[in-house]
């Protein structure tokens, strides 16, 4: 199994501290045979347009989208807003797996250990999706609101033009 830990350094102060980390994590690691080191910078958070903008998104999609397939017909009205921010959020990470560019941090399965039923537990997007990931979930949230009959009320209008203009 692979585990993943990052570590921020915010200044030159930390370095030592940080090395030191490196080692002996390194070390550890090692144990159980080849390890992988990255290094890289943290990814921008969203931004508050870009969170005005999917929660605009959210309402109509949740108030009108409909989703039909065969044998299947989801009316997303039949659930509750968290209920069509966990769906949606859960079939994104899902169409980025196919496409081979997994979100950083995908949903994952734990089996409740009382009742032994499985769980997803989805990727927030406050804390896991960064700005380049929230600009894609939008895109991929206004695709599918084009595709499942959705008419955009205002706020979702002019949240998605901005987002637009900002693209360009």
């Amino acid at each position: 199994m692979s585990e993943s830990v990052t570590k921020i350094v915010n200044n030159g102060d930390q370095q030592g501290a940080c090395l030191t980390w490196v080692g002996a994590a390194l070390r550890k690691g090692l144990e159980g045979g080849p390890v992988s080191i990255t290094l890289g910078r943290p990814e921008e958070k969203r931004t508050l347009p870009q969170n005005s903008k999917t929660h605009a998104i959210y309402y109509d999609l949740k108030t009108q989208a409909v989703i039909v397939m065969p044998g299947r017909r989801i009316v997303l009205n039949d659930y509750t807003e968290a209920e069509v921010k966990a769906l949606v959020v859960v079939w994104f990470a899902k169409e980025r797996e196919l496409e081979g560019r997994p979100l950083r941090k995908p949903p994952r399965t734990v089996l409740c250990p009382i009742t032994g039923q499985n769980i997803t537990v989805r990727p927030s997007t406050a804390e896991d999706f960064g700005k380049r990931d929230t600009a894609e979930f939008i895109e991929w949230l206004h695709a599918l609101g084009a595709d499942t009959g959705v008419i955009w009320g205002d706020p979702a209008t002019a949240a998605f033009s901005e987002y637009r203009e900002a693209q360009q």
